[in-house]
Formats: C-alpha cells, structure tokens, sequence
C-alpha cells in the first residue's frame, strides 16, 4: 500500500470502530444507569479517565512523541485503535456481568 492507501484504509476502520465503541457507551450506559445506578457513577468517572488517557496517548504518538515525522500518523491510528477494541471489549464484560446480576438489556 502507497502511505496514501495505507491512511485511507486505517481511517476507514477506525471510524468502524469508533462508532462501535459509541454504540457499545450508549448500550452499557443505558442499562447500568437504570439497573446499578452506583455502578453506573463509577463507570461514568472510569469512562471520563479513560478518554482523557487515550486522547493523550494516541495525540503523543501523532507526533512521535514530540519528534514528529509522517510515520506516526499511521502509528497514531494503529495506538487509538487497539485502544478502542480494548474498550469494547471491557465495556462488553461489565454489560456481561451487570446482565448476569440484574437480567439481560431490553432490546
């Protein structure tokens, strides 16, 4: 892939990706905040945590870490998405278990 292609491509699974993380939020906030109110305060802060941490991260690896260069950009994209697909995982596994505790989300 010409580094154009390679841009193109990883933007495109990026925004899969973050509309997937979006969609998982919306779906694990929705059901915590109405079965485990407390739960859902602290995932809240957690969730706020961890978006300023990856924001940080994945901007640090733009830039190479403050020395710049083209490469990075990808790197940049590569370090947001694995990321993500950490946190929809998560996500997932604390909407798992607040289903095993409170009964499954209503669809």
């Amino acid at each position: 892939l010409t580094p154009t292609e390679l841009t193109e491509t990883l933007d495109k699974y990026y925004k899969k990706l973050d509309k997937l993380l979006n969609e998982t939020w919306k779906e694990t906030r929705r059901f915590l905040k109405n079965a485990d109110p407390a739960l859902f305060e602290q995932l809240l802060a957690d969730q706020r945590a961890w978006l300023k941490f990856a924001e940080g991260f994945s901007t640090a690896v733009y830039t190479g870490f403050g020395g710049g260069g083209s490469m990075y950009r990808s790197m940049g994209v590569e370090a947001q998405m694995s990321l993500w697909a950490q946190r929809i995982k998560y996500l997932d596994t604390v909407l798992g278990y607040v289903s095993e505790v409170h009964g499954a989300p209503e669809k």
